[in-house]
């Protein structure tokens, strides 16, 4: 009797899942029927819609020619799966927690932030929100990090650990300080921050210096742009509360597209090569107001 084969797959677009599959065959020659576990519930009807596209009509062309059955399955009752789209999370509880954690409650007696802290609680005195747990001090439900090379660990991890990008001061103190505490916390991530090249050279740091000169004269329309921001407006039903300002220098025919204060570098980009260069072309100059947004990689 030939050997059974058992593939287990897993499918993922813009290292988001999509779904799992197991798939089970007698021989090589023929094969056996194909359970897809689907993480997106529309993806049980890909069978049964009435009106596709083209390329949907490619792939379920394609698809016609194995046995396979579609079942819906949330992201929670697959942790394994489902972790894969919670990177932080992942590589925090991989790299972070369970190596350097359990040499903790040997280092709070003697830590200059937390020893007097520490000693309240063993003594049961009133310590505000701090208590301990199994060895561990917390201040609420914040673990905290006594003076240690594990501080930098989890800087670092928060900041650009693994898959993660490379974020900003608030961004990277939001990620520490719903998880742990030390009194230091945020003058030590900004200095880190400070201190990633990386980020720095992404974010820009570029400063207006020499003296102002006039813009050279237009010859053509939509070859010399000038962008910026107007923030502030009350939020439309889509949760926009600013306008990306384009206007062309020969003609002045401008374009006002709504954006939120919060998008980063990316979506301005995506949105003004959607907007602007898919309908007018790639411009010979913009001119902004040297914000972050434009130094970065636009």
């Amino acid at each position: 009797m030939p050997p059974r084969v058992a593939l287990e797959l897993v499918l993922s677009q813009s290292d988001h899942p999509l779904s799992t599959s197991v798939k089970n065959s007698a021989n090589q020659d023929r094969c056996g029927a194909l359970m897809s576990k689907k993480y997106h519930f529309s993806l049980k009807y890909l069978q049964a819609q009435k009106s596709i596209n083209k390329m949907h009509a490619r792939w379920i062309s394609f698809l016609q020619r194995f046995d396979f059955v579609i079942k819906h399955k949330s992201g929670k009752e697959n942790k394994v799966a489902d972790a894969l789209s919670r990177k932080h999370s992942l590589l925090s509880t991989l790299s972070s927690e369970v190596i350097a954690f359990k040499h903790l409650p040997d280092l709070f007696e003697d830590d200059a932030d937390f020893s007097r802290i520490w000693y309240k609680c063993v003594h049961h005195l009133k310590a505000e929100e701090f208590h301990i747990i199994d060895g561990f001090l917390f201040k609420g439900e914040k673990l905290c990090i006594p003076h240690m090379s594990l501080r930098e660990t989890l800087l670092k991890e928060a900041h650009s650990g693994g898959l993660v990008d490379h974020f900003g001061q608030d961004k990277t103190l939001e990620i520490l300080s719903s998880r742990y505490y030390w009194p230091q916390l945020r003058n030590d991530t900004n200095n880190f921050v400070k201190r990633c090249a990386i980020y720095q050279t992404a974010k820009g740091t570029s400063t207006n210096v020499g003296l102002y000169n006039p813009l050279p004269i237009p010859m053509s329309i939509w070859e010399d742009l000038s962008v910026d921001f107007v923030l502030g407006l009350p939020k439309t039903q889509r949760k926009n509360d600013s306008v990306m300002v384009v206007v062309d220098e020969f003609s002045k025919i401008a374009h006002f597209l709504p954006c939120k204060k919060t998008n980063d570098v990316v979506y301005i980009a995506n949105l003004f090569l959607q907007e602007i260069i898919r309908l007018h072309g790639i411009p010979k100059s913009i001119v902004s107001d040297r914000d972050v947004k434009f130094l970065s990689h636009f």
